[in-house]
């Protein structure tokens, strides 16, 4: 006498496909995340003009009695003091679009309250614009400086930032060349 067993499909090569889709899936939404949100790799000592698509880098500020900003050199930290009634701070970014000038800045403190002045001269032309200061979540900035290129000639100019804190103020200066 035979014994006939009825063959069941079998289920696991689905079951170890669908799987193996899951994990590879995992994997390349991972290496997306990591692409998109790794750390760019700044380089503080040097600020950026843009030119509608044209970026030329320019020195900062070298001139160490015109600014409180102390930025460290190729990432080392500083190790000074900060005066006391001063307060580190940089400036971040000089972009000119065909239209415009925009300059940000960088305060290592966390406050609302103060004030930001540009000054901006070539010559015996001057410009002159203050902005509030806005918090950020571990430090704050300038609202930003938005100067209209009518109002700047072309040739080299001197930016000059007074930052004034209820009790703390930085000075920053540098220079940028207006097409």
């Amino acid at each position: 006498m035979q014994i006939i067993r009825n063959k069941q499909p079998s289920h696991k090569k689905p079951v170890l496909i669908i799987i193996f889709v899951i994990i590879l899936l995992l994997l390349t939404i991972s290496v997306v995340y990591y692409i998109y949100n790794r750390p760019s790799n700044n380089n503080s000592s040097t600020n950026e003009t843009k030119t509608d698509e044209t970026t030329t880098t320019l020195p900062a500020s070298s001139d160490p009695s015109t600014t409180t900003s102390k930025t460290p050199v190729n990432n080392q930290p500083v190790d000074e003091q900060t005066p006391a009634g001063t307060v580190n701070a940089n400036i971040t970014y000089t972009t000119q679009t065909s239209s415009s000038l925009r300059i940000g800045t960088l305060i290592e403190t966390v406050t609302s309250t103060g004030s930001c002045t540009l000054t901006m001269t070539k010559g015996d032309k001057t410009f002159t614009q203050t902005v509030d200061i806005q918090a950020l979540a571990s430090s704050s900035t300038c609202k930003g400086f938005d100067v209209p290129l009518a109002s700047l000639s072309s040739g080299l100019w001197d930016i000059k930032i007074d930052i004034i804190l209820a009790d703390k103020e930085a000075h920053l200066s540098n220079s940028i060349t207006i097409q």
